[in-house]
């Protein structure tokens, strides 16, 4: 997965020769400053400027442009849930038309958004009453919660409405790994945690470090579904002290 705003920095191209899950970037956009965000009230691009660029670089999903629903953005403006999924709502009717005008043959994902399990059902609904649901469908405003049992009623809530799609979960907290009740339920995962708030022993560059970190982070996922068809290309030695073969 690339954060659209990453892929506009141009500053590594890496990522081309995966494919991708290109994510609009919302929680970057809305944050406050002092949680890494930019504090901004809205995109800064149009909603056909984002999806123009996806039709150029045709990845092979792209998630629909929401509004996260943490509680630090909804502070920082003065932002409701309601607010926040009806915002969702108008841009996912813009990028469904805009997917076939521009030919963009990416897979679309759309994203319930939400704060409480309730939210999600509703929003789920919304979606579904407005025929926005796609393939897969994200779980937004999962990062940086630590409570496994509400991230459990969480994936209930939108799966009880939408019982027939794949699951992504944006920034799923690796402790949820360990709980079947939402990995027999979702497909797909992104994390950015294993890299923030670390302290790099001595002897290691900084990309050494966060890479072995990254090893670790997705191993901890190939081991909580198992099966060597889920095994990433990444993951060759677990724990290695050593990343020799990798720069």
């Amino acid at each position: 997965m690339v954060n659209y705003q990453t892929m506009l920095n141009g500053r590594d191209s890496r990522w081309r020769d995966y494919d991708l899950f290109i994510d609009p970037g919302a929680y970057s956009m809305f944050a406050p400053p002092e949680h890494g965000g930019q504090g901004l009230a809205d995109y800064p691009e149009s909603t056909e400027s984002y999806l123009y660029d996806i039709g150029q670089i045709q990845p092979a999903y792209y998630a629909w442009r929401d509004y996260v629903c943490e509680d630090d953005v909804r502070e920082f403006h003065d932002w409701s849930v309601r607010e926040q999924q009806e915002r969702t709502l108008d841009r996912h009717i813009e990028c469904a038309n805009l997917h076939d005008d521009l030919g963009i043959t990416a897979e679309p994902v759309a994203v319930v958004q939400g704060w409480k399990p309730a939210d999600y059902r509703r929003h789920a609904q919304q979606l579904r009453d407005h025929g926005l649901v796609t393939n897969r469908v994200g779980i937004g405003t999962m990062c940086g919660r630590d409570d496994v049992a509400i991230c459990e009623e969480i994936v209930a809530a939108v799966r009880e409405v939408l019982p027939d799609v794949e699951l992504h979960a944006f920034g799923l907290d690796k402790r949820c790994y360990d709980s079947e009740p939402i990995i027999e339920e979702i497909t797909s995962t992104d994390s950015l945690a294993y890299c923030y708030r670390y302290q790099r022993p001595a002897g290691w560059s900084r990309w050494e470090y966060i890479f072995k970190l990254y090893l670790d982070h997705r191993a901890a996922w190939d081991d909580a579904v198992g099966g060597a068809e889920y095994r990433s290309r990444e993951n060759r030695d677990r724990g290695q002290s050593s990343l020799e073969g990798f720069a």
